[in-house]
């Protein structure tokens, strides 16, 4: 299938890919694919039952190669961990994957990171939050939803009970950004692993942090690398511990 696929679109096979047709995993990072690449791709996973995690990262699809890719899971019900990491998705690539997950009851977890998603796109990250009840994982680290995008995505926090480990960092997350998320946590009942890393938590952020590391009973792990964490937000981190019983791992 996939190397008539190849034929009809003039494209070369690739062995990687053919290989991978077999196994639970295909791995094409990097690999250079263009449009009609990844519809000959698409053509071949379309009614495969064996790959359940395809890895598409660094290969400039757009939106032209998300639709394909989201057509595609439309009918396959056996992927499950999806990464389209650094593709340069932008708003119209990512409206595409949101409408998928709408209706999608299969992916655990999806990367999104690198994709030049800004404030605009954080509602529709934030519709997936409250729409997806069966996404485990999702990574949108290396984007950059400031202000707006992360006022978006803490609110819908409040409302997804299943997601377990989100990845932020990277986001230059900042003021009321910042405080949103730590809202969101705080009535957040699902999250295990919370990555912040390299935004502007600061003391205004770590004083929401302190009182939703007072409430939450679920999170595992919180990372708020190089927040500009001086010794004042420190204080106010610490004291949300003192009321929290369930967080082991701390990175500041």
């Amino acid at each position: 299938l996939y190397v008539n696929a190849c034929r009809k679109y003039g494209e070369v096979p690739s062995k990687a890919f053919y290989r991978g047709l077999t196994e639970k995993e295909i791995a094409l990072r990097g690999n250079g694919l263009s449009l009609t690449g990844i519809k000959a791709c698409a053509v071949a996973l379309l009614d495969n039952e064996s790959v359940e995690k395809v890895d598409f990262s660094d290969n400039t699809l757009q939106v032209p190669g998300a639709r394909c890719v989201a057509e595609m899971l439309r009918e396959n019900e056996f992927i499950t961990d999806l990464n389209i990491s650094d593709n340069k998705l932008m708003t119209g690539g990512v409206t595409v994957i949101a409408d998928l997950m709408k209706a999608n009851n299969y992916i655990r977890k999806l990367d999104l990171s690198g994709n030049g998603l800004g404030e605009q796109d954080g509602e529709m990250i934030a519709n997936i939050l409250r729409e997806n009840f069966h996404l485990r994982e999702l990574n949108l680290s290396h984007n950059c939803f400031r202000v707006e995008g992360g006022r978006a995505i803490g609110r819908a926090l409040g409302y997804n009970e299943y997601l377990e480990i989100l990845d932020l960092s990277w986001n230059h997350l900042r003021q009321g950004g910042a405080t949103e998320i730590a809202n969101g946590l705080s009535q957040n009942i699902g999250l295990k692993q919370l990555r912040l890393g390299w935004n502007g938590f600061h003391l205004e952020g770590s004083k929401v942090m302190m009182r939703a590391l007072q409430t939450n009973a679920t999170l595992g792990e919180l990372d708020l690398t190089s927040n500009r964490i001086d010794m004042d937000c420190l204080d106010y981190i610490l004291r949300g511990l003192q009321k929290n019983e369930q967080l082991k791992i701390l990175k500041v």
